[in-house]
């Protein structure tokens, strides 16, 4: 009989959750994770935890949410209690820390060793400003997890110094059944006649440089008579609908919203490139960044959070401030050939480790060693 690996994270195709609310890049895993994890040994069963609500309502109180959350995980462990041999919990700390206490401290009452996953780019300026009990909360986490995978290479020594602890680099990765046939690539190539398509995913508001974008965008058009087409997915902030309504902007903006992922990946694959221009010195490793990538889409971008993590100058065209967005767009243009060999460099670096087929089987091993 196979084992039991209980995925602790956000329930899955909640269409009400608020932006920072648990929704995005932690879903994003969730789903992929689910989807994708494959043994002859283990089995993956989820235990959904509450998603805040973007609507006011009784249960987006933190008590109420704490409670529903212990109640369901409690729930989900004595179904299986016989056959549990994990738990993996994807970390979301900050407001989470006392359920994802809980959820440890169980855990550790019933001698079931759990892995504590931890996500995004804010755990160690998180900890380091956060009160006395959050910090008593983490380092028992810490402490009595059996195995400790961080997003981020720098959490690596930060662990190790604060909590005397070793972790390992566990990077985002996406689903090998994503992945499109290399056939479909071509050369990167611009016709004088078509406009150049810029696409930007994620949440439209100033932390993402969106706004530097738009007017990068639109400099570049101006001084370099090639015409713009800037697709920009995902929801969209009071700020930057203000400002992309009133102002006069003379290049052609696409306002997608917020998209399911198929379709997510069709507008990737219809521009030319892909641009993450983050002012947000806590970014995690972007899916979107994995998923442009496998694409074979360029990609223009900051040095903020995990981003070099995962890309390299031959990798990405890295922008050292906003006001060399519309450089990098006249390198891209000017460029071709070394456009192709970053894409074919990004794309090998992708397939030899960024996918589900070459993540899960590691994954079944760090299983197999926390039970010994």
């Amino acid at each position: 009989m196979r084992k039991v690996v209980v995925l602790f994270g956000p329930q899955l195709n909640f269409k009400n959750a608020s932006y920072g609310g648990g929704s995005g890049g932690y879903t994003r895993n969730m789903e992929t994770y689910m989807d994708e994890f494959f043994s002859d040994e283990f089995i993956m069963s989820p235990c959904f935890h509450t998603v805040r609500s973007g609507k006011k309502t009784i249960y987006n109180l933190f008590l109420i949410r704490f409670f529903i959350d212990v109640k369901r995980f409690i729930e989900s462990i004595f179904s299986f209690r016989k056959n549990i041999l994990v738990v993996h919990i994807l970390a979301q700390y900050r407001t989470a820390t006392p359920r994802e206490f809980a959820i440890c401290f169980i855990c550790f009452l019933l001698k079931i060793p759990y892995l504590y996953e931890i996500k995004a780019g804010q755990f160690d300026t998180w900890y380091n400003r956060t009160n006395f009990l959050n910090k008593r909360m983490i380092k028992f986490i810490i402490s009595k997890s059996s195995l400790i995978l961080c997003e981020g290479k720098r959490y690596i020594p930060f662990v190790r110094n604060i909590f005397n602890k070793e972790s390992f680099y566990w990077p985002n990765f996406v689903p090998s059944k994503e992945i499109p046939k290399k056939i479909e690539f071509m050369p990167y190539s611009l016709t004088q006649s078509e406009p150049l398509k810029v696409c930007f995913i994620g949440y439209c508001y100033e932390g993402k440089g969106v706004f530097d974008l738009v007017l990068g965008s639109t400099e570049f058009q101006k001084k370099n008579n090639v015409a713009i087409e800037l697709h920009l997915v995902g929801h969209e902030s009071d700020e930057f609908k203000t400002f992309i309504e009133s102002s006069d902007c003379k290049i052609n903006v696409i306002r997608h919203g917020k998209q399911e992922h198929d379709q997510v990946l069709a507008i990737l694959r219809s521009c030319h490139l892909f641009c993450l221009p983050t002012r947000h010195l806590g970014e995690g490793h972007n899916n979107s960044v994995n998923e442009a990538m496998m694409c074979h889409k360029p990609i223009i971008c900051t040095k903020n959070g995990f981003l070099t993590d995962i890309l390299s100058p031959s990798k990405a065209i890295f922008i050292e401030d906003h006001g060399d967005i519309r450089k990098a767009l006249e390198f891209f243009v000017s460029k071709p050939e070394n456009i192709n060999r970053m894409i074919d460099e990004a794309s090998e670096f992708f397939l030899s480790k960024l996918h589900s087929d070459k993540v899960i089987p590691v994954l079944c091993d760090f299983y197999k060693e926390m039970t010994k």
